[in-house]
């Protein structure tokens, strides 16, 4: 592991992640969860792969935002395949039973493959489905505070067109907005100092340009990540729904309304 770490490369850290998922995708797809070795142990070499990958993660690009929502994401999934294959112990025979409950969704894809027949393209598609349906969608153990697609009417559920003309509208605005946000002046020399890392303990030299400085730059920073990550799923949506790979009801809004994040329990749901 230590060779593969001193010596990052893009296809050492993409693969690491990779194979975490597609491991994590045969284990839950074709492992009962009474096999009590094999979850654990694919749980364990899933923490590595990702491991590895978010320590080479400095090959994959040059931009820090991008790397920062690869391995971001990676880890996401990471502790969402461990809940999956051994805290919440899915496992495909449920797929019937929550069906006779009609709580079964059709998954992020639509189509034969999540009927539950049994066959190989059937638990491969629902493997992959609950790795992405972070919410629990349609299942028994939906997350709680899922935002709905209408606060007035929290049971609304828009149609194909309208969803598809919302989320672009939504992207378009995104970029706009990363364009804006592009245009502030660069920091100066004199701005990186390193007399300047020191805040509370030189207040009485702070100016306030640099308390405008500071303030607009972590703001931005901040909705910078926030946007791009609204951005790459909203595209996700608009393509899955586009091609009638999946439904609306599967991609509720990525962030809540913030007027109801009035604690922190309900922030993170």
């Amino acid at each position: 592991m230590s060779f593969l770490i001193s010596h990052p490369t893009p296809g050492i850290s993409l693969g690491s992640f990779t194979a975490a998922h597609f491991l994590c995708t045969a284990t839950l797809g074709f492992t009962a969860k009474d096999q009590a070795w094999i979850r654990p142990v694919a749980s364990i070499l899933v923490f590595i792969f990702t491991f590895i990958g978010d320590r080479t993660a400095s090959a994959v690009s040059d931009n820090a935002s991008i790397r920062c929502l690869l391995v971001t994401f990676s880890w996401v999934q990471a502790f969402n395949g461990n809940s999956l294959l051994c805290l919440s112990k899915a496992e495909y025979k449920t797929l019937n039973q929550e069906r006779h409950q009609n709580t079964a969704p059709k998954s992020v894809f639509v189509g034969s493959g999540a009927s539950g027949n049994g066959s190989f393209f059937s638990r491969l598609i629902w493997a992959i489905a609950m790795q992405w349906n972070l919410r629990r969608i349609k299942t028994s153990r939906p997350a709680r505070n899922t935002p709905p697609f209408s606060s007035k009417d929290p049971s609304y559920i828009p149609s194909r067109g309208r969803f598809l003309l919302n989320r672009i509208a939504v992207i378009l605005a995104s970029i706009a907005y990363m364009a804006i946000i592009g245009l502030q002046p660069q920091p100066t020399r004199e701005d990186l100092s390193s007399d300047r890392v020191r805040f509370f303990s030189r207040l009485n030299e702070v100016t306030l340009y640099e308390l405008l400085q500071r303030a607009i730059s972590t703001v931005t920073w901040l909705s910078g990540i926030g946007t791009t990550s609204e951005i790459c799923y909203n595209v996700i949506a608009v393509v899955l729904v586009g091609l009638g790979l999946s439904e609306p009801v599967m991609w509720p809004s990525w962030f809540g309304s913030f007027t109801e994040a009035y604690s922190v329990r309900r922030w993170w749901g």
